[in-house]
């Protein structure tokens, strides 16, 4: 089975495997996944097998993600080109779920999600999450406005299998004992800090910030 491309000055690895390409190695990183996604098909891998996920944060950043501007929906290539990012992309969404390849992608607006994917490749996401947005872009997602009635931290998830998109609280507000800790953490180091620099400022330890004194009482 192929690698994912790695570089001594480029990607870095974590644990669990967690791989982070540079923005050079999108196209080749794309490719790798597109390999594993036709070896997977010719072993008839089961969605049980080793999941994989990428995920793309800011996907209207890439460029070379972005639907030809003159394919018009048409997926017509010349037998001796290359597949492009894009395109392994669009097969990704299309044939990675079922056999454990999952994508999961983040955008800034509708205008930049369709210069990159046409109306129809939105259905290969089974899940959606929309935020705030104007009731046009709204009805274009979710066939309804109901998402420009949200609020600034609500958001709707919209599922497959669920008849009604669910609202649900996107952030939680940190309970104050963690917010406490926190701010110790940032006493602390800033005690450090003066103690090798102590004319880096005029202020003592004491008039530290203390984020506890500015939190709302009905926290």
């Amino acid at each position: 089975m192929p690698k994912w491309p790695t570089s001594s000055r480029g990607s870095r690895k974590c644990s669990p495997p967690l791989y982070l390409p540079l923005r050079s190695q999108l196209a080749s990183a794309l490719a790798e996944l597109g390999a594993d996604l036709q070896h997977r098909a010719n072993q008839a891998a089961s969605p049980e097998s080793r999941k994989r996920f990428l995920l793309i944060f800011g996907i209207q950043r890439f460029r070379e993600l972005r639907k030809a501007e003159d394919d018009f929906g048409f997926a017509r290539r010349a037998a001796d080109r290359e597949t492009t990012p894009a395109e392994h992309l669009a097969t990704l969404l299309r044939d990675g779920p079922a056999l454990g390849l999952h994508t999961i992608i983040w955008c800034d607006s509708l205008t930049n999600l369709q210069r990159t994917f046409e109306r129809s490749q939105l259905r290969d996401f089974a899940w959606r999450v929309l935020f705030q947005m104007s009731p046009n872009d709204s009805s274009h997602l979710m066939d309804s406005p109901a998402a420009a009635r949200l609020g600034r931290h609500r958001a709707l998830l919209l599922t497959e299998e669920s008849e009604r998109p669910e609202k649900f609280r996107p952030y939680g507000i940190p309970p104050v004992e963690w917010l406490q800790r926190l701010a110790a953490k940032w006493q602390q180091h800033r005690s450090q800090k003066l103690a090798v620099h102590p004319a880096a400022s005029p202020q003592t330890v004491e008039h530290a910030f203390d984020i506890s004194k500015t939190l709302p009482e009905t926290l």
